[in-house]
């Protein structure tokens, strides 16, 4: 194969690159509040990138034959979550090539070894290894799952090097929303508006916002999700199931009829409840805390039966014969509170 023919081929597989490991991260974290499943509908970025154009980026000569072949050993052993695979071939390379750290960082989210991806990222700094935005951008997901005290610094520099981009935002937004940092996400959302020029936060970014709120379970939780909710609604976006069910998730601590509205506006946008929407507006509305688990229905109907607020009771019986109307599937909460609710009648 000639030099050309290959430089064609790894152009191809860097653009591949590119698609997994950015249409991973942007469905890892938009899953539901309680459930770890992938959405059933995984989302893409709004700008797809080649994962790993720094070299031609700064006029560098291309990578060569042998480290095109690490490139292309790690890329398949982090599609197939083939960890060993890729943090072999990683940690026994000398050079400094930035797509091949890429592509180890990239293996160690697919992978869900953050710890060692933070080892790989960290071995970079200490390499000089010149960071690019897609690398920046999976160490914000990397740390906010191992070291979240390392974000800000990262993010720091990021930006110091980079003007940022919509990829590089929606990773600083995912690791306030892992921390419940809502001060955070308000901040960054912010920033995006005074960028030159002006970058409008997309229903990826709000999502995450949204989640910063769930995850922070605050009194002021369900108010400043409701505000980047309208936010998102004012700038013409769309919100789709995995939005409401992160809206619905910081609402354990509002009022009913708040809950029952934003139900009523899901349904309105011609969106159907799904398994993980069914679990976190159940929960919303008996104020059940993310971390509650029943073991049976008389543990269930006991908790239920000393709550004493027939308003969110009555909503939780008419919404589970809705669902089961509607053949929504339910999670084993649902299912033990439809047969806690039926003891208590």
């Amino acid at each position: 194969m000639s030099a050309k023919a290959r430089r064609g081929l790894l152009l191809k597989l860097l653009r591949a690159l590119s698609f997994f490991a950015f249409a991973f991260a942007a469905t890892s974290f938009a899953t539901g509040a309680t459930n770890t499943e992938a959405p059933q509908n995984p989302r893409k970025w709004d700008e797809e990138r080649r994962f790993a154009a720094s070299a031609r980026e700064r006029g560098e000569a291309f990578i060569g034959r042998e480290e095109e072949k690490l490139l292309k050993s790690i890329v398949r052993a982090g599609r197939r979550r083939d960890w060993s695979r890729a943090s072999a071939i990683i940690w026994d390379y000398s050079g400094t090539q930035t797509p091949i750290y890429s592509a180890a960082l990239f293996a160690a989210i697919r992978c869900k070894q953050f710890d060692e991806g933070a080892s790989i990222y960290e071995e970079m700094c200490q390499r000089s290894v010149w960071r690019d935005l897609p690398s920046f951008s999976m160490a914000l997901k990397i740390f906010s799952k191992s070291n979240s005290s390392r974000v800000d610094e990262i993010w720091e520099e990021a930006v110091a090097e980079h003007p940022p981009d919509a990829a590089l935002c929606a990773a600083r937004l995912d690791a306030a929303a892992e921390a419940g940092d809502i001060q955070a996400a308000k901040k960054l959302l912010e920033q995006m508006g005074r960028l030159e020029p002006p970058m409008e936060p997309n229903l990826l970014h709000f999502t995450s916002a949204i989640r910063a709120c769930k995850n922070a379970d605050s009194e002021e939780s369900h108010e400043m999700a409701k505000s980047f909710f309208e936010l998102a609604l004012g700038q013409g976006i769309e919100p789709d199931i995995v939005v409401f069910r992160e809206l619905m998730g910081a609402c354990r601590r509002a009022p009913l009829h708040e809950v029952q509205t934003i139900y009523k506006f899901l349904k309105e946008m011609g969106l159907q409840a799904d398994r993980i929407f069914s679990d976190v507006y159940l929960r919303a509305v008996l104020q059940l805390p993310r971390s509650r688990r029943f073991q049976s229905i008389a543990e269930a109907a006991q908790e239920l039966r000393a709550m004493q607020d027939e308003g969110r009771l009555a909503e939780a019986r008419a919404v589970l014969a809705e669902f089961t109307s509607k053949d929504v599937q339910l999670t084993a909460l649902g299912h033990l509170l439809n047969g806690a609710l039926l003891q208590l009648q």
